[in-house]
């Protein structure tokens, strides 16, 4: 029995009993980079960086550079670090809390998806699902704002949509698709993906299907390791609404375009029906599942890898290169300049700039979305956590101190390394 089937058999009592996982409980820590270890091991998609990674673990536990961890949340963002010294891959990282409250009783294989969003189910059953999937139980894990942020006709009878993220819901779906009956008579299309951090598979593909024919196409398929399993994903067949098979098709993308976001574009300009404009992607191109690892910890890590029909690889580390390189907005100019001076990495959180605004991701971009100002030097994020940002006496901006919404405050330098930052302690938001 492998590593998957034993943690399914001996969490399902766990998630059944609904075990609670407090903040403040101690904890191996020993035991959970050695679990954290055994999984990245036995599931990361590519077997020779997973065991790079591996022993790179323990051989930093061996050298003692997890002893001053000893907050919970201090340990997940020193092993999120000390696994991305090995790999730059978006979609691994390690949390404590939320999800990992109780063992998951199943999982289903699906992805990419911006890795880790959004709460578990109600009721103390587990599942543990790609990001932005629909449980397997059926139940949604959250009510969902739309995936379409915004619709509208532009001069010149040209359609834009800006997505927001991909969510597999019905009422997201049912949003696409009203919009793009709204501009089912536009005479060019803009899909603006350029703040899109993720989603589900399912819904790319939804959309993906308005700009092919109704015969069935290969998108793109999925290599899995711990199955040995490769998916195909196909355009439907049926859609509510008209198709836009010969419509100029434009897709707006930059470095806050992630995962499933970047199958999206990369998989339309790859089949020659449109064009990428704006600047490199993330480079987030994996699919992970998440896995317990004991004592309130859960792995996020990737296990499988899309690979293109006409080009037979796919976007992780290299993003999705433009066809036609251009700043995120015209004009942003003199708005995004002194913002620019916010932007940089804090630990494992990043802050970027970028039309005008400040865009905020955490470790992995579990959380991530734009910060809204609200006085000199402090923004909101998600009208919950409040980021006041620090500066030196020379008026350059030093460090970034986060306060959520239990009173909980952390300060962390700017540039400093996600590790030391960690395990000075702290909440890993």
């Amino acid at each position: 029995m492998n590593i998957l089937s034993r943690f399914l058999c001996a969490g399902a009592a766990l998630a059944i009993l609904g075990v609670p996982v407090r903040a403040d409980a101690t904890f191996d820590r020993k035991a959970v980079v050695e679990r954290v270890a055994e999984l990245v091991d036995e599931l990361y998609v590519d077997p020779t960086t997973a065991k790079a990674m591996s022993e790179h673990l323990l051989r930093k536990l061996a050298e003692g550079a997890f002893d001053s961890c000893a907050a919970p949340f201090a340990l997940a963002d020193a092993l999120t670090r000390a696994l991305r010294e090995v790999v730059d891959d978006k979609h691994v990282n390690v949390r404590f809390g939320g999800e990992s409250a109780g063992a998951p009783a199943s999982i289903v294989r699906r992805g990419p998806g911006a890795a880790g969003e959004g709460p578990p189910p109600a009721g103390g059953r587990r599942i543990v699902v790609r990001p932005n999937e629909t449980p397997a139980d059926g139940r949604d894990r959250a009510p969902e704002r739309s995936s379409v942020a915004r619709v509208e006709r532009l001069e010149g009878n040209v359609g834009y949509l800006a997505i927001s993220g991909f969510s597999p819901s019905d009422r997201n779906r049912e949003a696409m698709a009203s919009a793009m009956s709204l501009l089912e008579d536009a005479d060019a299309l803009i899909v603006d993906v350029g703040h899109c951090p993720g989603g589900a598979p399912s819904a790319v593909v939804f959309l993906e299907s308005y700009f092919f024919g109704p015969e069935p196409r290969e998108l793109i398929s999925r290599y899995d390791r711990p199955t040995g399993n490769t998916e195909h994903e196909f355009t439907l067949k049926e859609l509510p609404g008209k198709r836009r098979t010969d419509v100029p098709l434009f897709i707006i993308a930059g470095p806050d375009t992630g995962s499933a976001c970047e199958s999206f574009a990369y998989t339309l300009q790859k089949h020659g029906r449109a064009a990428v404009v704006g600047t490199r992607t993330a480079g987030a191109g994996y699919n992970n599942v998440l896995m317990p690892v004991g004592e309130g910890f859960t792995l996020s890590v990737s296990v499988a890898k899309p690979v293109h029909p006409k080009t037979g690889s796919g976007w992780e580390g290299t993003g999705v290169l433009p066809d036609v390189a251009a700043a995120r907005a015209a004009g942003a100019g003199k708005a995004a300049a002194p913002l620019a001076t916010y932007a940089g990495n804090f630990g494992t959180r990043e802050v970027t700039a970028a039309e005008g605004g400040l865009f905020y991701r955490n470790a992995g971009g579990r959380l991530a979305g734009p910060l809204v100002p609200v006085a000199r030097d402090q923004f909101l994020f998600q009208d919950q956590m409040r980021l006041t940002f620090d500066r030196a006496p020379d008026g350059t901006v030093s460090a970034l101190t986060l306060e959520r919404p239990d009173g909980t405050r952390e300060r962390v330098e700017k540039g400093a390394s996600g590790a030391v930052a960690a395990c000075a302690g702290g909440k890993a938001n």
